[in-house]
């Protein structure tokens, strides 16, 4: 039950809620759970905990976004999984869209998932279609900024 979400298509992250918080003092998330997940297609984690090991899970190329670093492992366990969790004052249930990069994350809620795919889809195509064609063939930046603006 633990690694279900290794038979879901897609990246996948883990996000924990750590129930020591504020109080947090070490970490499960270091270099070793970083390649277990990484090897179930998970690519990285979001934990309002703490995390080690950051340039090894980088080499990883597993990402996380903690609540802070630490030199240490944890004695830690699951007490749940698969259900909802709060992390950072955001609710998450099991399967959400999630967009996260290196300043933060936000939920997509279930009814904005289609629309915002929609967007996406149109807008990489403009990009793709328009502006990187364009600018390609140019020999110079006024010869880029030509083309774009024509």
């Amino acid at each position: 039950p633990l690694f279900r979400s290794a038979g879901v298509s897609g990246p996948k992250i883990v996000v924990v809620q750590d129930l020591d918080k504020p109080k947090v003092i070490g970490s499960v998330w270091g270099e070793v759970m970083a390649n277990i997940h990484r090897s179930l297609g998970c690519v990285g984690t979001i934990v309002d905990g703490a995390v080690r090991d950051l340039d090894e899970m980088t080499n990883a190329g597993f990402k996380a976004l903690a609540r802070r670093l630490c030199v240490g492992h944890a004695h830690a366990w699951p007490v749940s999984w698969g259900e909802e969790v709060e992390v950072f004052r955001q609710k998450v249930k099991p399967g959400q869209l999630i967009h996260a990069d290196k300043h933060g994350f936000l939920v997509i809620p279930d009814e904005d998932q289609r629309p915002l795919l929609d967007a996406a889809t149109f807008m990489d195509g403009n990009e793709c279609d328009t502006l990187i064609s364009a600018v390609r063939g140019a020999r110079s930046q006024e010869q880029a900024l030509r083309l774009i603006l024509d």
